[in-house]
């Protein structure tokens, strides 16, 4: 499932943001240079997050970045950035983040499937390291692969 989303051009690795704003932009910008989703979109994960607090960052240095289903989205996907320096989005326990991965659904059940695969995925102790030392988007994308698979 992951894998029809995830790619070697919606992948990112050991980026440098300053922020929880500029991670989650730096993350969705392949989405929007691939036209599935808007700039508006950026706007409505990062308003979410600062209405509602980090409750984007869902296991320890992971956040799963999201938002309403809306006109700002094209079509159902998905995008991933992994950085360098670990950024600080406010989460009592489980900051810093060193992942940001996105996604974006034009109605309010596309993303399930998505997000059950992704949900397996973060208990893997071995992904995680990888998602953190990795500088070969490969090594992810074998995972993916092989979630497919099961």
């Amino acid at each position: 499932m992951i894998s029809n989303f995830l790619n070697e051009s919606t992948i990112q690795l050991q980026l440098e943001a300053k922020n929880m704003e500029e991670s989650i932009a730096l993350a969705a910008k392949p989405l929007v240079e691939n036209g599935s989703i808007l700039e508006g979109y950026i706007d409505q994960m990062v308003n979410a997050v600062k209405e509602l607090g980090p409750y984007i960052v869902i296991v320890p240095g992971f956040a799963l970045a999201h938002g309403r289903p809306s006109e700002n989205v094209i079509k159902q996907s998905m995008s991933m950035a992994t950085f360098k320096t670990p950024v600080i989005f406010g989460h009592e326990s489980n900051d810093p983040v060193t992942t940001v991965m996105v996604i974006a659904s034009p109605d309010d059940g596309g993303h399930v499937d998505a997000l059950a695969s992704v949900s397996k995925l973060l208990l893997n102790e071995a992904f995680m390291t990888t998602l953190k030392n990795t500088n070969d988007v490969r090594e992810i994308m074998r995972y993916f692969e092989e979630d497919g698979n099961e």
